[in-house]
């Protein structure tokens, strides 16, 4: 009786993982090879514009200052951040506005030559990021995305129950993918061992993209804020002050000094006071993200008002942003490698899947699997759903339009 029952069970997790399979893979194909692309970001972006940034290194250098000022007059706005350079044959860097509004200005530091003005929202790369964040369907889009990213780790789940062995353990099904047994059976293998030996990246990459969500992403940020787990007070810099004094404002060049004298690793960059209260801030982006270190300094007298290392982040928020780096390939090059190969091979298994699908399909049959009618979930399952739909709301409130559909149409079935 126990063995029928999971045999049943079996069936009806089968039927679900199939149905969310063949809704959900046009869309799973379609962000698994925008997200591939996107991880060519850096690669692409110093290709494209390797004319905008190299230069050749002078005897006498424009002062960072004198920069700014030409930055300002040409953009006909002050810039709001400034990315100290690497090297001399490098063109300062200044950008303009915030988000999708922003422009990134290269200008050459020994001619005073604007070299390039790129609008963010104007890149491909920009444009991949909102198909694969949105759909370039705006709210709508990112709706849409988040759940597809819920159905889809309830689809690595289900598909983790139906593959594991029943009767025993078989090392060798754990590897095996079965050439030699029919097309079918040879691409189901393909599909189910790559999904498996992927499934732990899978859930970990779907939670670093989770954080960008309306629903979810805004449901954590709550949490986060209501436990007092995420940046510290004025971590930002946005309400701190510099005592406005009758000195003169620190040059780029005298900031740019105090900001090397700090030692930071990876792409630093220094923000650029807006009026005569604000500060300069100077900040890292390093591929050890327990590298990255913030710094608030007055104005006019270069003094620090505050500073922050990670180890002062709390841990929500320092859990987001590991995910949301390691979901990008922000790790360095071990990262990077291992986001691309997952991506490529989860397409393949979804292909694989697919492929698989179509075989089996008999004609004008969609192949569903059948459930008996007087199969009943047990509570175990009920009880797990339901928290699985409390933890991801809109996959909780699709469930509720599943069942009222369902209920509907079995009425209807029964008049009929």
């Amino acid at each position: 009786m126990k063995s029928k029952k999971i045999k049943q069970l079996n069936k009806w997790m089968w039927k679900w993982h199939f149905i969310a399979g063949v809704i959900l893979m046009p869309f799973i194909l379609l962000l698994t090879i925008t997200g591939t692309v996107y991880l060519f970001k850096g690669i692409y972006e110093d290709y494209a514009n390797k004319e905008l940034i190299n230069v050749v290194k002078q005897e006498k250098r424009l002062s960072y200052e004198k920069q700014l000022e030409l930055i300002s007059q040409y953009a006909g706005k002050k810039p709001s951040n400034f990315i100290v350079p690497s090297n001399e044959n490098e063109a300062s860097t200044f950008e303009v506005g915030k988000w999708s509004k922003k422009r990134t200005i290269y200008i050459n530091p020994y001619t005073g030559e604007i070299q390039g003005d790129i609008k963010t929202s104007d890149t491909l790369m920009y444009k991949i990021r909102k198909l694969h964040g949105e759909l370039l369907l705006g709210k709508v889009g990112t709706t849409v995305v988040e759940l597809v990213a819920c159905w889809t780790i309830i689809l690595i789940l289900t598909g983790l129950y139906i593959w594991w062995p029943k009767k025993g353990w078989q090392l060798k099904g754990f590897f095996l993918i079965r050439c030699k047994s029919g097309k079918r059976l040879f691409f189901r293998d393909l599909h189910a061992v790559t999904a498996f030996w992927l499934s732990i990246f899978l859930l970990i990459t779907l939670a670093g993209g989770l954080p960008w969500t309306d629903v979810w992403g805004s449901g954590y940020k709550e949490v986060q804020k209501i436990t007092k787990s995420g940046y510290p007070k004025n971590y930002k810099g946005k309400k701190l002050k510099s005592e406005v004094s009758d000195k003169k404002r620190l040059s780029l060049d005298e900031m740019l000094l105090v900001a090397k004298d700090l030692q930071l690793e990876g792409k630093v960059s220094i923000s650029i006071p807006k009026n005569k209260t604000s500060i300069f801030t100077v900040q890292n982006r390093a591929a050890d993200i327990s590298k990255q270190e913030i710094y608030h300094f007055d104005q006019y007298s270069s003094n620090k008002v505050l500073s922050y290392t990670w180890e002062d982040v709390g841990a929500m928020r320092q859990a987001r942003t590991w995910l949301m780096s390691f979901h990008q390939g922000l790790f360095g090059p071990w990262n990077w490698y291992l986001m691309v190969i997952v991506s490529l091979l989860f397409f393949l298994s979804g292909v694989a899947g697919i492929v698989s699908y179509i075989i089996r399909k008999e004609k004008n049959d969609y192949g569903i699997p059948n459930v008996p009618a007087s199969f009943k979930v047990g509570y175990g399952i009920i009880f797990s759903t339901i928290l699985l739909g409390l933890f991801f709301p809109l996959f909780g409130v699709s469930l509720i339009f599943i069942f009222l559909f369902e209920l509907i149409r079995t009425k209807l079935f029964k008049a009929s």
